[in-house]
């Protein structure tokens, strides 16, 4: 019985990242915004990585700087964070820089898939129920901003789900700053 679940756990982690993937929509084919820039760039796959990413419904880019060790039970995951929008189309209030706020906020529920697929991870919260880390915010147009959260540890390389992206895979974990390699 044990095993039988254990497959089905293992089948459906699989299948959530395979129609997260699906789902999201390739960088040609998300809808055109008046204020993009440029074209939105497509995923930087590097041996198997995914480490850049752009968001189905605003102009946001994601790039993974780092995923390494924080401590013995949990990694840390740095991202920056780029707007893509014209500078000159920018305003607060619109359209447009409402779905980047929304976006921005729903980064919260990031999460982290194991190697294998069988264990997601949702980010570390403190005693007041917010996420462990710097804090996510909308970047100005053409400006990258850095943030980062705390993940539960895991082993090998992981992925990362963030709502409205494009996964992040195949990403190695390095180890904490000052620990040699394993």
């Amino acid at each position: 019985m044990r095993r039988a679940r254990r497959q089905l756990k293992a089948a459906l982690a699989s299948a959530g990242l395979i129609l997260l993937a699906g789902c999201s929509s390739a960088p040609d084919a998300v809808p055109a915004s008046p204020a993009a820039t440029a074209p939105a760039p497509a995923p930087t796959p590097v041996a198997g990585r995914v480490t850049e990413a752009v968001c189905a419904t605003a102009p946001l880019g994601v790039r993974v700087v780092s995923v390494r060790r924080e401590t013995a039970d949990s990694i840390r995951l740095e991202l920056s964070l780029a707007n893509l929008a014209a500078a000159d189309t920018w305003t607060p209030g619109s359209p447009v820089a409402t779905a980047a706020r929304a976006a921005v906020e729903a980064l919260d529920d990031a999460s982290v898939l194991s190697a294998d697929g069988r264990r997601r991870m949702f980010t570390l919260r403190g005693a007041t129920g917010d996420r462990v880390g710097s804090p996510a915010t909308v970047p100005a147009p053409g400006r990258p901003e850095t943030f980062w959260t705390l993940f539960p540890a895991a082993e090998g390389e992981v992925s990362v789900l963030l709502p409205g992206f494009t996964p992040l895979a195949g990403l190695p974990v390095a180890p904490a700053p000052g620990q040699p390699e394993p």
